[in-house]
């Protein structure tokens, strides 16, 4: 039982063994969406060690093995889950970008079956994806550990972890930097939110 929002290696393990079962098939065999979360935890608690964030390790491991929880669900069932909690004001931007739903209903996925009522968790989860302005700092840990995870191979990962030598904020606008162009080139509709954090973060772009 979590209490307070204060976490015990207990805890984790419960929500770890929880979130491996709802991503292993009748077969016994474990989606590979699972494994990518195991790296963004164990790349998010070597930031949080070398750039010394302080940010409690119990926190970090909960928030990065839960961000992708969603990510398996059936995209009709999220549109639900946001219906249900009236969190429709931005539905018609969601459904032109259908990639971040899992993390946008994220949000009221954890709540309605993890139980996690911690707002850091939550916004860490619900954030991953588009970023936003003036995030946390677990946000901007799961945003940037998500994207440079060690297993993902190519160009643009590499230049986020090269920015992490100049600091996490850097490390965040150098993604938001690789989205954007991303979705210019490939001529993708782009979340509202990830506009916003492009335009906040990029005082942090480094030379």
């Amino acid at each position: 039982m979590i209490t307070n929002n204060i976490y015990t290696k207990e805890n984790f393990i419960q929500i770890y063994n929880q979130v491996k079962e709802s991503m292993t098939n009748s077969e016994g065999v474990v989606n590979k969406r699972f494994y990518h979360s195991e790296s963004v935890m164990k790349k998010a608690l070597e930031i949080n060690e070398t750039l010394q964030l302080g940010l409690d390790e119990n926190k970090i491991k909960i928030a990065a093995i839960l961000h992708d929880s969603a990510k398996l669900v059936n995209k009709e069932e999220l549109v639900n889950l946001l219906i249900e909690y009236n969190d429709v004001s931005h539905l018609d931007e969601i459904k032109n970008c259908i990639q971040v739903i899992h993390a946008l209903a994220g949000k009221w996925y954890i709540q309605k079956y993890y139980h996690i009522f911690d707002e850091e968790i939550i916004d860490a989860v619900t954030y991953h994806c588009t970023g936003r302005s003036n995030m946390s700092t677990l946000e901007e840990l799961i945003f940037v550990s998500d994207y440079a995870e060690d297993t993902r191979e190519g160009e643009y990962f590499v230049k986020v972890r090269q920015a992490l030598k100049y600091g996490l904020r850097q490390a965040v606008f150098t993604e938001l930097e690789q989205v954007m162009d991303y979705f210019k080139k490939s001529n993708t509709f782009v979340y509202y939110l990830t506009i916003e954090a492009y335009n906040y973060y990029k005082e942090y772009k480094y030379k």
